[in-house]
């Protein structure tokens, strides 16, 4: 990520490492990153905010990334928000299908101080319901 419009690129050799439990030489784990990925989790959440507000076109381009980058960040945070919902203490549901001609079933909580979209669903059919 540019700091005062510097860029900054964070340069770490990954250890090998001899495994004690299965006896084999595995590359060692780091708590910022996953696996093999150029980017750090702290940017990949960062650039997911940021798809938020602008189009993956601009966001990738801003921050010199590619879309495939930008793509597997957003699908991080997305992943560790289905891990991570709560669906406690919903008073009020309201459903609505999508408009046009590929349906969803959304679901919306509707409680006073509360409003979100916790679940949506492929379809609308009572089943998906």
């Amino acid at each position: 990520m540019p700091v005062l419009a510097l860029p900054v690129a964070l340069v770490y050799a990954m250890r090998r490492v001899n495994c004690k439990s299965c006896s084999k030489v595995t590359v060692e784990k780091v708590p910022w990153a996953d696996g093999k990925r150029p980017v750090t989790k702290a940017f990949a959440w960062m650039l997911a905010g940021w798809a938020q507000r602008l189009s993956w076109k601009q966001t990738a381009s801003a921050f010199g990334v590619s879309w495939e980058g930008l793509h597997r960040s957003v699908a991080m945070v997305v992943r560790w928000g289905d891990a991570h919902v709560c669906l406690k203490d919903i008073r009020v549901l309201g459903v609505a299908w999508h408009q046009g001609h590929q349906y969803l079933t959304l679901v919306y909580q509707l409680d006073a101080g509360c409003r979100r979209l916790p679940w949506v669903g492929q379809h609308r059919k009572q089943k998906t319901l």
